[in-house]
């Protein structure tokens, strides 16, 4: 009876554990997919020649790991589309853009205390590399630069797993333009920051660390 006891008390022990070990692994993994629209700076561009003020799509996609219940990190791919349209010129221009960014959850954070339960802010930023290629025969003007970006994401969590988001983001670049080694007097070339708002999704891949 003593040893039927023991395995038993082994058994459901070792399913604890198992159930533990799953809570701690929950939602450590995260995905997200957004979809905005970008704005870039006029400096970044040749006097006369930028781009229009609000520009679709961009295109957003990241892959995210959560180390503590408030700190984390991301893989980030962005893609936007830029375009200028006049009588006498017109140019559209690819942009790419990859980060490794910071992720802090201000889930108990104390001045955002007074949110509902489903909704949480989210803090991201860190460096990445750029590539804007213009579309055309203006390939040649082919820019890639180091970029530093960083933005404010708000979640409404559908489910425990799912949630909703908007991010207002910024990315700063470390480059200018050289204009003297430019093609077509740099119709299309691009190295200036660029301002992004997009709305998306992000669930979890690992189940659930600690639900709202």
């Amino acid at each position: 009876m003593n040893c039927s006891l023991k395995k038993i008390s082994f058994i459901l022990v070792f399913i604890f554990s198992l159930n533990a070990f799953s809570q701690r692994i929950g939602e450590v993994w995260k995905a997200q997919v957004g979809l905005g629209v970008n704005t870039p700076l006029p400096s970044g561009f040749v006097e006369d020649l930028e781009a229009q003020l609000v520009n679709f799509p961009t295109f957003n996609l990241g892959l995210q790991r959560m180390f503590s219940r408030y700190y984390g990190g991301r893989f980030a791919y962005s893609f936007s589309r830029m375009a200028r349209k006049e009588s006498d010129t017109e140019f559209k221009i690819n942009y790419k853009r990859y980060n490794l960014e910071f992720i802090y959850d201000a889930y108990d954070f104390k001045y955002l205390r007074f949110l509902p339960e489903r909704i949480k802010v989210v803090a991201h930023g860190g460096p990445g590399f750029s590539i804007a290629e213009p579309l055309s025969d203006l390939g040649s003007n082919k820019q890639s630069f180091f970029n530093l970006h960083g933005g404010l994401e708000t979640h409404y969590y559908l489910t425990k797993l799912v949630s909703l988001y908007f991010d207002l983001s910024f990315n700063y670049t470390f480059q200018e333009l050289n204009e003297d080694n430019l093609d077509f007097g740099g119709l299309g070339a691009f190295t200036g920051s660029t301002a992004y708002a997009t709305v998306g999704i992000s669930f979890s891949l690992s189940g659930c660390y600690k639900c709202y």
